[in-house]
């Protein structure tokens, strides 16, 4: 069996506090059915994340492990990739308000929230492929502010004269 999985975020750069979709796709090209393969993406749990919640949906006979489901983190065992099969996992994630996040691997200067996954094939299986059983996707964070300032006048006008000071 060959098995592959990849990863992308949509946008592919965010706000603190916005959300983000990352979709996590894990195909088998074959040729041998895997039924008892496992899926995990841990770093969902993070600091740089306030909110998570995903789900599966299997395409071409795949069936998705169990949870099918959740928050936080995926965790999934016993997931049925048959040959030619795919299980696609949906993430939504809002980034943290205060996420600080790692330097971006393409820009070390920017920081980026990082997520790994990794889809693991029974002992029994050798994969021809295996490194891309793994993908990492980086978001670049840009902090923004909404700052505004606000003068005025203390000394009554009234009480000025020309070119006498005024207090602010």
């Amino acid at each position: 069996a060959d098995i592959t999985l990849t990863k992308t975020a949509n946008p592919t750069s965010a706000v603190p506090g916005e959300a983000v979709v990352f979709a996590l796709a894990v195909t088998n090209a074959g040729p041998a059915n895997v039924g008892t393969a496992s899926v995990t993406d841990s770093g969902l749990t993070s600091a740089d994340y306030s909110a998570v919640s995903w789900n599966c949906v299997g395409q071409g006979g795949a069936v998705c492990g169990l949870p099918a489901s959740g928050n936080g983190n995926i965790n999934a065992s016993n997931v049925n990739l048959p040959a030619g099969g795919t299980v696609t996992y949906t993430i939504n994630a809002t980034i943290a308000t205060n996420a600080v996040g790692t330097a971006c691997t393409a820009a070390p200067t920017v920081a980026c929230v990082k997520n790994t996954a990794t889809a693991t094939m029974p002992a029994t299986f050798v994969d021809p492929t295996p490194l891309d059983q793994t993908a990492t996707v980086e978001v670049p964070t840009s902090p923004r502010a909404d700052l505004s300032i606000t003068k005025s006048v203390l000394t009554e006008l009234e009480d000025v004269a020309a070119g006498a000071p005024l207090d602010f």
